[in-house]
């Protein structure tokens, strides 16, 4: 049976993330929540400085915090700047011409160094995943994105929430800190569970360590929904049973990503690795 072609509402745009993009990814048979991500690079855009967006500001950087801190390849990039980091992602001209840059500089330090030319490639998510589309070509075919239970309870879930809270906080104008937080964080949860599994694909030390990466800032973005949305709840925004509902889902997804994640690390003691943490 071909796979279902899943995607958040919005417009369909057809043909591969940029290939510049630290936190887009296209993987088969479709991207899967590349609308998303650009419609939240597009909100966070906005100067949050009216005093009804100070929350939208805090979560913003938050959320972006997480993501600079798990992310060697962009510490590298600005030089561990943390707020030269979040100007880029508000101008995407600046963003892609750090990363144009970074990679030339990858190609020039590798064409000094035997051998190193592949080392970089670990740095950067899409290219981990894009290394897996074009070389291990029909082997995905065996290992389906959309056949692993833990992205297919993440997506669906994710889709829920995402709804629930962009109805309520753009449609309604329910202008809650915890409910923005909560349409901010949860598409992320099912595009960290993709990155994770195209790492595991790699039956190596390296994949397993990806993979950690990314189940554990799965947990993270899972963990801060399921706090505001436990907000909510207590502040009565919503249908109490669709936001009851919401988080006994959640809690079910936190306890598979918990799984993997004590999986994984079992895997890295096994090889004799080491955990790695932001």
């Amino acid at each position: 049976m071909k796979a279902m072609h899943r995607t958040f509402d919005g417009p369909r745009r057809n043909g591969r993330a940029s290939e510049f993009h630290p936190y887009l990814f296209h993987r088969e048979p479709a991207d899967v929540i590349e609308e998303a991500f650009s419609e939240l690079l597009h909100h966070r855009s906005r100067p949050a400085r009216a005093a009804g967006e100070d929350g939208e500001h805090a979560a913003v950087r938050e959320q972006r915090w997480t993501l600079f801190a798990y992310d060697e390849a962009m510490q590298q990039v600005f030089s561990g700047d943390f707020d030269a980091f979040c100007a880029a992602l508000d101008d995407p001209k600046r963003m892609d011409e750090r990363l144009r840059e970074a990679r030339r500089r990858m190609v020039r330090g590798a064409s000094k160094t035997r051998g190193a030319s592949t080392a970089p490639e670990r740095l950067w998510g899409t290219s981990h995943v894009h290394e897996h589309v074009h070389e291990h070509g029909d082997d995905h075919e065996h290992a389906p994105l959309d056949d692993d239970p833990v992205y297919d309870g993440a997506f669906r879930w994710a889709c829920r929430t995402e709804r629930w809270s962009r109805r309520l906080y753009f449609a309604q104008r329910t202008r809650d800190r915890d409910l923005f937080r909560v349409f901010l964080n949860a598409p992320l949860v099912p595009a960290k569970v993709a990155f994770a599994f195209f790492g595991s694909l790699d039956d190596d030390l390296a994949g397993c360590e990806v993979a950690l990466i990314g189940y554990r800032q799965a947990g993270i973005f899972l963990g801060r929904t399921m706090d505001s949305l436990a907000n909510c709840y207590g502040k009565r925004i919503g249908r109490e049973q669709t936001v009851h509902e919401l988080l006994d889902e959640g809690r079910e997804l936190l306890a598979d990503i918990e799984s993997k994640l004590a999986e994984i690390e079992s895997e890295i003691r096994h090889r004799g690795g080491r955990r790695k943490s932001p």
